[in-house]
């Protein structure tokens, strides 16, 4: 069996929450940043998490650790804990309405994976809108704007995008239920065409197309633009409208994904131990 470690922490265990700031005691919130694939143990890049403190800016608890601030705080978003993966974890609902999400406070490098594969993380409750933008880093639509995104599209399928310069490349899941409480887990092989390639989780099941060929879009992916959450930020567009976000996380390291089938066999027990312990 794959050494798999889904990062519980000794203190969540012991029944208290490992992120402070109101995050509450539920299962999402106990587990931890870093996660560990046969002893390659990575940090968040960036890990957001719905806590009482985050109406007005939301906390980034990975290495980059730049908060984002709220885009419109006359109108500010709804902070409920409702169980919606059958635990006492809280969500942020936006409205939907412009310019109503989160972002950086100013364009950067933050965030951009260079040419390192990634891994993609949300704990989301889609409410079934088209071409809804969970989180990313890419300014607007079309060529030439570079970058990544993470979104439901117009058949409500997961899908991962990647962008440089004339180059494109996307996976995505099967077509999802709307309004279902889902976990989300992407991970983007940016260079191997056909042993690993890439591919989205849902519920710690694969779900759509495996073994994606991403290569086309391996060059290195460096935006200056703003990340956000709740909408593509760059363009104010893909509004997120209506559903609830527990938790976004992204990861990065080089060659994460050598090692062929036994390496896709590790991410299939991650992905299913990974929901199972936010569950």
């Amino acid at each position: 069996m794959p050494k798999v470690d889904v990062g519980i922490p000794v203190c969540a265990m012991a029944g208290t929450p490992m992120f402070g700031g109101g995050g509450g005691a539920g299962k999402i919130a106990a587990l931890s940043q870093s996660i560990t694939i046969n002893g390659s143990a990575v940090d968040a890049l960036g890990y957001w998490l719905a806590k009482d403190a985050e109406l007005t800016s939301w906390q980034d608890l990975g290495t980059v650790g730049t908060d984002l601030s709220y885009d419109n705080n006359s109108n500010p978003p709804t902070l409920g804990q409702s169980g919606l993966f059958g635990g006492a974890d809280k969500y942020l609902e936006l409205s939907g309405s412009t310019p109503d999400y989160y972002k950086e406070g100013s364009a950067g490098t933050n965030y951009n994976p260079g040419t390192h594969d990634m891994v993609l993380e949300a704990w989301v409750r889609h409410a079934g809108g088209a071409n809804e933008g969970v989180f990313g880093k890419r300014a607007g639509s079309g060529g030439g704007n570079d970058g990544w995104l993470l979104y439901f599209n117009s058949s409500t399928q997961v899908t991962v995008l990647l962008e440089i310069g004339a180059a494109q490349a996307t996976v995505q899941s099967a077509t999802l239920s709307a309004d279902t409480a889902v976990h989300i887990l992407a991970v983007i092989d940016r260079d191997e065409a056909s042993t690993n390639g890439s591919r989205v989780y849902a519920n710690g099941s694969r779900t759509g197309a495996t073994g994606v060929d991403m290569s086309g879009a391996a060059a290195s992916i460096n935006p200056s633009t703003v990340l956000g959450i709740g909408a593509r930020a760059g363009s104010d567009s893909l509004l997120w409208t209506g559903g609830k976000i527990v938790q976004c996380a992204v990861w990065t390291k080089a060659s994460w994904f050598a090692g062929g089938a036994q390496n896709l066999t590790d991410w299939d027990a991650f992905a299913a131990a990974r929901y199972a312990a936010g569950t």
